[in-house]
């Protein structure tokens, strides 16, 4: 199963989901299997004739893509060289799906927040180009999340390993301090 949704995974009869940020379900299991870095993108053509944003206050004046339903507000928050921050963002296009935020971005049509395992490519590409890397949002965690703690069958453990593993390799999803991407690297 592929969602953007959070799952009632027992109900559902899901043996194991993997969610990006912290762990709010006290009902599950959680284990750590990698950080990913997120990033703010824009396409040059969305920043053609305007302001690039040098200031997280700077996204006031600008078309934010957001991944929320079409009444919240939406916050992002930084890591700033003063400390933490959050900034209050509206933009044209609200959608609950991270592939709405990334086709919207790569069609000109605002600025994402997203994790940087989205763009990667079109990031050295140049297709994309990083926002205020001054101010990068705070790491998000990436866990594998089960019900119970008393049996986990075996494919599960199996499979948790194996993304453990193949996270700890990816550059983009492993605990290890951000690396700065640019085009051509």
């Amino acid at each position: 199963v592929m969602s953007d949704a959070f799952s009632d995974l027992v109900e559902e009869g899901i043996d194991l989901a993997i969610r990006s940020g912290e762990m709010t379900d006290s009902l599950l299991i959680g284990k750590k299997i990698g950080t990913t870095r997120r990033v703010l993108v824009a396409a040059p053509s969305y920043l053609r004739g305007r302001p690039r944003p040098i200031h997280p206050r700077d996204l006031a004046t600008h078309d934010c893509i957001t991944f929320t339903p079409a009444t919240a507000a939406v916050n992002w928050r930084f890591q700033g060289p003063d400390g933490p921050l959050s900034v209050e963002v509206r933009g044209p296009v609200r959608t609950h799906n991270s592939e709405g935020i990334r086709e919207a971005v790569l069609s000109g049509l605002g600025i994402g927040h997203m994790p940087i395992w989205h763009f990667t490519d079109e990031i050295r590409s140049g297709r994309l180009v990083l926002l205020l890397e001054a101010f990068e949002p705070p790491p998000v965690p990436i866990q594998a999340l089960y019900p119970s703690r008393r049996f986990v069958p075996q494919k599960t453990r199996v499979m948790i390993d194996h993304l453990e593993r193949q996270f700890a390799r990816d550059p983009d999803l492993n605990p290890k301090p951000a690396r700065r991407l640019a085009p051509g690297t």
